[in-house]
């Protein structure tokens, strides 16, 4: 059980990003997709 600790306490995430910038249609599927997506409250 200690290894797992340890896996969690020292992993990281890295995300590479870039200059490119969204369109509007990519922005609109985006909040449409968070608009429908189930909350804790069913609101």
């Amino acid at each position: 059980m200690l290894n797992v600790l340890e896996a969690i306490e020292k992993r990281s995430s890295t995300r590479g990003y870039t200059d490119q910038r969204l369109t509007d249609e990519e922005i609109k599927a985006l909040v449409k997709a968070g608009l429908q997506a189930p909350t804790a409250r069913n609101e």
